[in-house]
């Protein structure tokens, strides 16, 4: 698999309740599975230490990718710059196919790392993140106890 499938199965909703995601719950699960999934470096994304915990900006291009390509949605948040990302109908076809496929221990991993971002508030998944790894709040701007 391809960095970007495993990006595609992470954005596979576990409910209809937890369907968009916005970037840092994105780029905390990918973190988790990068950290956890027994997978090859190449089908990983490399994470650095910024402004709220690990990120990755390569997850950003991709998604704008799978956008283009018709396979992810931005939902628009109102009153904020930023959008929450969904599957498109065809996305979650997509996402179903490479369910299928994906070697079984690294889907569970994966859907494990999407479930732990949805149930945390945003302030407690970054204490949670800092608190694991801490080498990755070196450059935190959240205000964090």
């Amino acid at each position: 698999m391809r960095r970007t499938d495993w990006l595609i199965v992470f954005l596979a909703p576990l409910s209809s309740a937890t369907e968009a995601l916005d970037p840092i719950r994105i780029q905390k699960g990918m973190f988790y599975f990068s950290r956890k999934a027994s997978v090859p470096s190449s089908e990983l994304y490399k994470f650095d230490p910024y402004y709220y915990g690990p990120c990755s900006f390569r997850i950003y291009s991709d998604i704008d990718t799978l956008v283009s390509e018709g396979l992810v949605e931005r939902v628009p948040v109102q009153g904020q710059s930023w959008s929450r990302y969904k599957l498109t109908a065809e996305g979650k076809m997509r996402a179903e196919e490479l369910i299928e496929s994906a070697p079984e221990k690294a889907l569970r991993v994966c859907r494990s790392a999407r479930a732990r971002v949805i149930r945390h508030s945003f302030r407690n998944l970054l204490q949670e993140v800092y608190r694991d790894y801490p080498e990755y709040a070196t450059k935190s701007i959240a205000d964090l106890p």
